[in-house]
């Protein structure tokens, strides 16, 4: 890869684009970061991801929210953080068809 922190820059995104007109949901299991601490090679765990990728987007985009499921591994905490997402954002009880 030639620039193997492109991701801190959103691989370049903003420089061809002045917004993200997107609704953007970034999430991490607060357990993650001591199970792949082995792989973060100086860079940032999981955890500090979250968050500073919620800070960049924070301004560029319609609406960036970031949850930590505390305790959670990934496999822990995907079926709750769809649930929860989904009765958030297309709630039940809309106009029937």
């Amino acid at each position: 890869m030639p620039d193997p922190d492109a991701y801190t820059k959103e691989f370049g995104y903003f420089d061809r684009n002045d917004k993200m007109n997107k609704n953007v949901f970034i999430c991490g299991g607060g357990a993650e970061d001591p199970q792949y601490e082995k792989y973060y090679n100086g860079h940032e765990s999981t955890l500090e991801g979250v968050k500073s990728l919620s800070e960049r987007l924070n301004g560029r985009c319609m609406s960036v929210e970031s949850v930590v499921y505390e305790g959670k591994y990934h496999v822990n905490y995907v079926k709750p953080m769809l649930k929860e997402y989904l009765e958030q954002n297309f709630p039940a009880g809309g106009t029937e068809n």
